[in-house]
């Protein structure tokens, strides 16, 4: 390869012979010959290759390369021509965030293959198969996969009693905040799952553009994929609610949003007959907001220019998808001969660059890959491990595996690399969730064991202690603070879960699931309506804090400041349980005994004095139902067998007492 220069070579009399890497375009260009795309399912749009000045700080950040080139020749930096200048594609920002929600990863790796982020999804885990389980920094991930998305089915074997993939999408659910995110794979891999780097990503089944104006900003809107997990009439509501109504395409059809403003106008869906299309918006230079932070096999991204060249098949090659996007890389970095410094897109027939900058590990699941049967086929880097492990962070060769280094034993002798190319994996190691249990108290349960749990949008309630039995066999699920949650294998029962004490922990304490609300309907954060069954609630009055309350107990009321209100809710600090107070006098007497008794168990104070004097007796105890699917909502209901005409709330993430009345009941 010629050494680049500050200053383009001449030509000389001779014509230089061809190599590797391009040669700059000197100030009479000749017109570069198109060749055509490889072979795809759907062809991917080409650009005319135009004559411009070679940009000339164009390096890309060097980086170090895990394996050793074939060369020690170092490659020339790839000096393309960029297109001119043009009027902005939208109104947003190059630096704008990637819609992706808060502690979510933009990568992730599940039993070694690379995802990326995708979507926001409207599925129920519970639908689900669990294959793993991520660290994330911001967050725990579950790992679940559809066993519609099973792939060799017929062949697969078992790892720890769960479906083995390769699986196309995963979907992660966030311990933290329950939303639940589909993650696609880098690579394309088939219903009969074999790798596919050269099959078309979804956007380019339909190369398809509108432009639109929300809040007085310019909106351009370009095809991603084609939805079946997002709930059609509920973001015809969330539309209503973020524009006021429903805004129409030119050809008339209906745009939805989640929510108004950017990031929540990122990304819009088309309904289209039966079919609903998403879209995702654009930003100044023409490029998918996603791309604004392109992180891709392990590496960090940053956009350099848009280019007047055609992605042509002798030069570049298709490396993978960046969620619904292709992306292409020059040969030698694509078959990781060189380190992958600089790759490409195409959107809508242009042609953008992108530069490495660092290196940014994935969070990688706790499952270990399973044995490769069959070799993948061309295109798959297969990365063998080495007796030399490099210390400190390195790129990794595309498309989508990286290596796995094992610890060195003190004393042993360091094994060969395996004769078959194939990934050599790290042994299982111990997982121990992290956190201080408490003491025994005087039940003899640990002080910090939780009286509930939420997993997977499913709502458990503490039932009791149990001693493990040898005949039964439990799948660990995750994490409950410094407990582990198991279910048992094989019984496919998916209400009980137990939690214990590390994995040999002989006492174990069962958790039966509660009832789970649905979320249909939020404004600002707070759940507006709520379902179970075939029961809707809506959420009808929002109590606040009295300033008579005490250290001991929170107390609610209509008016905070009230001294003698009508009736107040008190919450103790360190209770489970909710108690209904009103005032002494009338046909309001003592409560009964078996109450008393109920509210003596709990800790609840049979009469409270508030500040204006008056003495407020307790008419009725509020107990724990279930919770809402994200999470977040505990509700509590009077009624110990049957249907609740009313049920009171809390959140942690509010101050106040939330008071939902079932739809069409009296009063509400």
């Amino acid at each position: 390869p010629i050494p680049p220069t500050e200053t383009p070579v001449p030509p000389a009399a001779t014509p230089v012979p061809p190599t590797g890497t391009p040669v700059p375009p000197t100030a009479t260009p000749e017109p570069p010959a198109e060749i055509p795309l490889p072979a795809t399912e759907t062809a991917s749009p080409t650009v005319q290759a135009q004559a411009a000045t070679p940009a000339v700080d164009a390096t890309p950040f060097p980086l170090a390369s895990p394996t050793a080139p074939l060369t020690d020749v170092v490659p020339t930096p790839l000096v393309l021509p960029t297109a001119p200048p043009t009027t902005p594609i939208s109104d947003i920002p190059l630096d704008a965030p990637p819609p992706i929600p808060p502690q979510l990863p933009e990568e992730i790796e599940v039993q070694g293959i690379r995802y990326s982020f995708d979507l926001e999804v409207d599925i129920d885990p519970g639908t689900l198969v669990q294959i793993d389980v991520v660290q994330a920094p911001g967050t725990t991930l579950n790992i679940f996969a559809s066993p519609d998305d099973q792939l060799d089915s017929a062949s697969a074997a078992y790892l720890y009693q769960v479906p083995v993939g390769p699986f196309g999408r995963v979907y992660a659910v966030s311990v933290t905040t329950g939303v639940v995110a589909r993650y696609i794979s880098e690579v394309t891999i088939t219903p009969a799952g074999t790798i596919e780097v050269t099959s078309a990503c979804s956007a380019e089944a339909n190369a398809r553009t509108f432009s639109t104006t929300f809040e007085n900003q310019r909106y351009t809107y370009t095809f991603a994929s084609f939805e079946t997990t997002i709930a059609v009439e509920e973001l015809r509501t969330t539309t209503i609610t973020a524009l006021g109504s429903i805004p129409l395409t030119e050809d008339g059809r209906e745009i939805l949003v989640r929510a108004a403003g950017y990031p929540g106008l990122a990304e819009v869906f088309v309904v289209s007959g039966d079919q609903l299309e998403r879209y995702i918006a654009l930003n100044e230079v023409g490029l998918p907001v996603t791309f604004n932070n392109l992180i891709f096999a392990e590496t960090q991204f940053r956009y350099e220019a848009h280019l007047s060249v055609t992605v042509t098949e002798p030069e570049f090659r298709r490396i993978g998808c960046s969620g619904p996007f292709p992306l292409y890389a020059p040969v030698e970095q694509a078959e990781a001969l060189v380190p992958l410094t600089t790759t490409f897109t195409v959107i809508n027939t242009r042609v953008y660059q992108f530069v490495a900058t660092e290196i940014v590990i994935a969070p990688s699941g706790q499952v270990p890959p399973p044995p490769v049967i069959v070799p993948p086929p061309p295109g798959f880097v297969q990365i063998t491990l080495q007796t030399t492990v490099i210390v400190g962070p390195t790129p990794t060769p595309l498309p989508n595996v990286r290596i796995v280094p094992l610890e060195p034993v003190p004393g042993a002798t360091a094994s060969p690399t395996p004769p078959s190319g194939l990934v050599a994996e790290s042994p299982v190691r111990a997982r121990g969730c992290q956190g201080d249990p408490g003491e025994l108290n005087v039940a003899g349960l640990p002080d910090r064991l939780p009286d509930r749990i939420q997993l997977s949008g499913i709502a458990y309630s503490f039932a009791g202690q149990e001693e493990f039995a040898n005949d039964i066999r439990l799948r660990r699920i995750g994490c409950v603070g410094p407990f582990e949650a198991v279910q048992a294998q094989g019984t496919g029962d998916s209400r009980v879960v137990f939690l214990r004490l590390g994995r040999t922990a002989q006492t174990l304490y069962r958790y039966e699931a509660a009832t789970s609300f649905a979320v249909d309907f939020t404004l600002e954060g707070d759940a507006r309506v709520i379902t179970t069954g075939d029961q809707r609630y809506v959420l009808g009055e929002t109590w606040q804090r009295s300033i008579y309350s005490s250290v001991t107990a929170i107390v609610f009321a209509q008016d905070p400041d009230a001294p003698d209100p009508p009736r107040v809710f008190a919450v103790p600090v360190d209770g489970d349980i909710i108690a209904e107070y009103v005032p002494e006098g009338g046909d309001v007497v003592e409560a009964p005994a078996e109450l008393q008794s109920r509210a003596e168990e709990a800790g609840i104070n049979p009469d409270l004095v508030l500040a204006g004097g008056r003495r407020y007796l307790l008419v009725n105890l509020w107990s724990p139902v279930g919770t809402t699917t994200n999470g977040w909502v505990t509700l509590y209901s009077s009624v110990g067998e049957g249907i609740a005409e009313t049920l009171l709330a809390t959140d942690p993430r509010s101050l106040d007492l939330f008071v939902y009345r079932r739809s069409g009941a009296a009063g509400g």
